[in-house]
C-alpha cells in the first residue's frame, strides 16, 4: 500500500468539448475503472 497514490486527487480543466453546462468526471478503480455513485438516481442530470 506504501506505493499507491491514496488521498492525492488530480485536478484538470477540459476544453474543446462543447459543453457549457455541468462536468465530467473520471476514475481508476484498479478492480473496475468505473465512477461509483452511491445514489445514482441524484447523480442523473437531464437537460
Amino acid at each position: 500500500l506504501a506505493a499507491m497514490a491514496i488521498g492525492r486527487v488530480g485536478k484538470r480543466f477540459v476544453q474543446g468539448l462543447g459543453l457549457r453546462r455541468g462536468a465530467i468526471a473520471s476514475t481508476i478503480a484498479h478492480d473496475n475503472h468505473n465512477l461509483i455513485e452511491a445514489d445514482q438516481v441524484s447523480a442523473t442530470v437531464t437537460y
